[in-house]
């Protein structure tokens, strides 16, 4: 109960300046979502943290607001300038992803129309989202790209085939679960209005060939050793360590005419895992970063063969084995006796090495676990929820050390 009541406290205070477009902190919608601080605001939505007064958890709440066409007039809640058309469009958007039932997604839990615009409710995020995973890792490998995005494909395919573009297919809106690591893709993210590396020529939500195109760049992204977010991602493609099948099927989905590239994420996948059954096995360049814990590589031990001449009509696995001044084969004397060809004179054969027994391993797994202990409790310490504790704990001594300087 105290975790609860701390977590509340922060998600319903800010100390930063707020937006005029903004709505209040501590509004209230639907008799139980408390609006908190201020999180994202973009091109068509504006994002707060919430508190859900029945659950007593935190969540995420988006307001509806694109902008340059909404409005709000100063201090009023009311949303101006969406239309009912709008609405109905958005709405109907949302409610089809509040449906879908997925292990790797972050779900849409609430829709509802109050202040005339779109309010919606998700569970709030993890706390690592994909981009801030794979900035401290080196470049992914192909195979372990399509493994590890596999679910978040299905989760995109469910909604293309009821006809609803993602949005953004994008490191920023996959979040990383902080229980199994498993990728959950933000279905409250609606996307629209963002021109970037992942947005598609067309822009973002509005089909869902934009989808193929931010998934295109997503690859690109993760596969390139830069990890780039600027520029065009296909500019990127010929310095990926891949093979030029798969080159030329990440150039098919970033085309700039949307009718050229795949219809849908399904079609996409299946050409995906097609590439890999026709494509000629490829070994990156950069190690596979996993997701969850490393998995060592297979150990693939070396043989050099021995050089032999050839012996005419005999097959390779027949020919004999040449040793300087030992003939291979004995003319043929008629009627003598011929000594018995010299044996061979090898080397004695040599043990291989033992192994070196491990010594002092259990301290080593000790002094391991003790280290990884303490760096993740710095971390903790360093976090941006510990500063805004520790921030708001020094406001709240000096406050109380200003009335006790008035009480006496």
């Amino acid at each position: 109960m105290a975790m609860a009541a701390i977590t509340r406290a922060f998600v319903l205070s800010d100390v930063l300046p707020r937006p005029t477009e903004a709505l209040p902190l501590q509004s209230v919608l639907h008799h139980n979502y408390r609006i908190g601080r201020l999180k994202l605001v973009s091109a068509n939505t504006i994002t707060y943290w919430g508190w859900d007064e029945d659950r007593n958890t935190p969540c995420l709440i988006y307001e509806y607001y694109p902008a340059g066409r909404a409005y709000r007039p100063p201090n009023e809640k009311r949303v101006l300038q969406v239309g009912e058309d709008e609405r109905s469009r958005v709405i109907h958007q949302l409610e089809k992803r509040k449906t879908l039932r997925h292990n790797n997604i972050i779900p849409v839990r609430l829709v509802m129309q109050e202040r005339g615009t779109v309010y919606w409710v998700s569970s709030a995020p993890p706390s690592q989202t994909l981009q801030q995973h794979v900035d401290t890792t080196g470049a992914w490998s192909w195979e372990h790209t399509l493994e590890v995005l596999t679910p978040i494909l299905d989760v995109i395919q469910r909604l293309h085939s009821q006809q609803v573009a993602f949005g953004r297919c994008a490191p920023d809106t996959i979040w990383l679960a902080d229980a199994d690591q498993r990728l959950l893709l933000n279905l409250g993210h609606l996307g629209g209005g963002t021109s970037d590396f992942f947005s598609a020529p067309e822009g973002e939500g509005v089909r869902v060939q934009g989808d193929v195109y931010g998934l295109s760049a997503l690859w690109v992204y993760l596969l390139h050793p830069d990890h780039p977010t600027a520029g065009a991602p296909v500019s990127y493609v010929e310095d990926l360590p891949v093979d030029v099948a798969r080159k030329n099927l990440l150039k098919l989905g970033l085309l700039g005419n949307p009718d050229q590239r795949h219809p849908n994420a399904d079609a996409w996948l299946t050409a995906l895992r097609n590439v890999d059954q026709v494509a000629a096995p490829f070994q990156p360049i950069s190690p596979t970063i996993p997701i969850s814990k490393p998995v060592a590589p297979a150990f693939q031990p070396v043989y050099e063969s021995l050089p032999t001449a050839p012996v005419s009509g005999t097959p390779a696995y027949e020919q004999p084995i040449r040793i300087e001044g030992v003939p291979t084969t004995q003319p043929d004397f008629a009627g003598e006796q011929l000594p018995p060809a010299p044996a061979p004179v090898f080397a004695a054969p040599v043990s291989p090495p033992e192994p070196a027994k491990p010594r002092y391993r259990r301290w080593l797994i000790v002094g391991l676990v003790a280290l990884t202990i303490a760096v993740i409790g710095l971390l903790f310490w360093q976090s941006d929820y510990m500063k805004q504790y520790r921030y708001d704990q020094a406001i709240r001594e000096g406050e109380q050390l200003l009335q006790d300087n008035r009480i006496s």
